[in-house]
């Protein structure tokens, strides 16, 4: 648990490597992959630490904007990870 807590927040992976885990993912990849997140990426990672996004529409409750372009970016983000390595 210890190793999970110190990675919990930075780590990001997609099966092929198509999508960001917005549960792992740090800020400056966040925005590297998908900068219109940019205004949103402080909240967005800030809401993920007292409980994990368990559906990544869920970004949507972040602000209404986002609503604008969610579908543009809905294939580059996920909630879940297929692999782990500890």
């Amino acid at each position: 648990m210890e190793t999970f807590n110190k990675i919990k927040y930075v780590f990001s992976a997609g099966t092929n490597e198509k999508y960001i885990n917005l549960n792992f993912v740090d800020k400056e990849t966040l925005i590297a992959f998908i900068p219109e997140l940019e205004p949103y990426a402080e909240d967005i990672i800030s809401k993920r630490v007292d409980k994990v996004y368990t559906d990544k529409s869920q970004i949507l409750n972040i602000s209404k904007d986002i609503k604008n372009f969610y579908t543009r970016i809905d294939e580059y983000i996920e909630v879940k990870s297929s692999f782990f390595i500890f």
